[in-house]
Formats: C-alpha cells, structure tokens, sequence
C-alpha cells in the first residue's frame, strides 16, 4: 500500500503540536521528510516559524521522475550476521561517500535481528467436515540482520510522492515562513544547475545555497556542511529580519 507524504506531514504537525511551547519552532528535513515539512506547512500555515529544507524532493526536479525506483525492491535487505552486515556497507560503492561517524549511526539503528515466516498447518473438525488451518509465524534468528526499512516500504514511500509534490510545487508560493533550500553541486534528484533559481524564488521569503562537491546525500556525506548552513540561516537577515528569536537548549 503506497504511503501519501501528505500522510507524513499530518504526522509531523501532531507531533509539533504536542512539543510545541512559545519557542520558535524551525523545521529541519532532507530529501523526502523536507518535502513533508513544506506540505506540513501548506496544511498548517503557523506550525513553523522558519524551515531549512535539505534537497526537497519537488516535482520540477526531473531526477525524481526519471528514476528507475523498481531497482529498490532488489535492494538487499539481510545479512548472516551484523559483522556481514558491516562489511557489505563499508565495501559498497554507494556508501563510499558518507561520513564514517553517519555509516556508523546507519548500522546501529537502521539494522535489527531478521525474522524468518514459518507456517503450521492442522486439520479441525470431524468428518467430512475437517478442513486445513494454515498459520504464518515469525521467529527471531539468533545472528541474521536486516533492514528495518524494508525495500517494499522504501519503494511504496517513493511512489507516494508523485502527486504529492505536484501539488506542493504548485502551491510553494503559500509558504510565507523564512525558507532555505540547501542543494548538492552534484545531486541528481535536484540538480542546481537548473533548478537552484526555482527553488529560491518558490516560495515569499525563501533563497537557496548550493554544496560544492556534494549530491543528494548531503547530511550523510558532510554533517558539518549541514551545521554550517544551518547556523547561517538562523542568523541570516531573512530570519532576522522577521524578528525570530532562538534559544538553543543544551
């Protein structure tokens, strides 16, 4: 069953709203979740004071379309044991570019024990009458690991996308919070080369920056890079000048 992300941003605003005290309230998203951030804030106007969308997968972003997305159901998803495991992640081209402390955070939350189907089947009833019960199970094995997003779920959330981020690029001009969009030089789910100027002038208060030498993944490959940015919107002049206050709570 495909998962709306429109589903994922009535989630994000039921959060908010049980979280939310006087503070300014900033929303933080990459890829997909920045997108849910900016449909949250198309349904709930007031729920963000200013949003800092990393990569938003958007319609106008021809990568989105054109990606064979099929592939990930080939996505292997377990492994022996965890020391497999980590040695697939670590020798894998696609994760060669990630920060080694985020491939590490990866491996310690986005893995749990495997569980393998069984089935039991028993006759009931007397006679002519007795028919087969069949009952599915799941047990944990002692050593095998897998995804905790499977691919069948990854798959489903990115096919979940297509009508929604029509409708929100349609609809960005609404956005009237203080918006930054910060893209990868070499991404190619939003290239800046085309789509930068767009991003900076979707919405009423919103700009764009662009990565040198990284792509979509940028939280994965330079978490610093992210800070950075971050901390520079939140003392930039298109949120001071709308006289936001932050206090950090550490």
């Amino acid at each position: 069953m495909t998962v709306t992300w429109t589903s994922f941003a009535h989630d994000i605003i039921d959060i908010t709203e049980q979280i939310r005290s006087n503070s300014t309230m900033v929303g933080i998203g990459h890829s997909f979740g920045a997108s849910s951030l900016l449909i949250a804030q198309l349904l709930r106007p007031d729920i963000f004071d200013a949003i800092f969308a990393v990569e938003p997968v958007l319609a106008f972003a021809e990568g989105f379309h054109g990606h064979k997305y099929e592939l990930t159901l080939r996505r292997r998803a377990v492994w022996n044991s965890k020391a497999h495991a980590i040695k697939y992640f670590t020798k894998h081209p696609f994760f060669a570019t990630w920060d080694p402390r985020v491939l590490q955070i990866f491996l310690r939350h986005g893995l749990s024990p495997a569980t393998t189907a069984s089935q039991t089947t028993k006759a009931e009833g007397k006679g002519n009458e007795t028919v087969a019960i069949t009952t599915a199970s799941a047990a944990t094995t002692t050593t095998a690991v897998q995804l905790k997003c499977q691919p069948r779920d990854e798959y489903e959330t990115y096919m979940g996308g297509w009508v929604d981020s029509v409708r929100t690029i349609d609809n960005m001009s609404e956005i009237i919070c203080p918006t930054r969009f910060l893209l990868g030089e070499l991404s190619s789910v939003c290239p800046n080369s085309k789509y930068a100027q767009s991003y900076a002038s979707s919405c009423l208060l919103s700009d764009a920056r662009v990565a040198k030498d990284l792509g979509h993944l940028i939280p994965m490959e330079s978490p610093e890079t992210v800070a950075h940015q971050l901390g520079l919107f939140l003392s930039d002049r298109l949120v001071l000048n709308t006289g936001l206050q932050f206090r950090s709570r550490l």
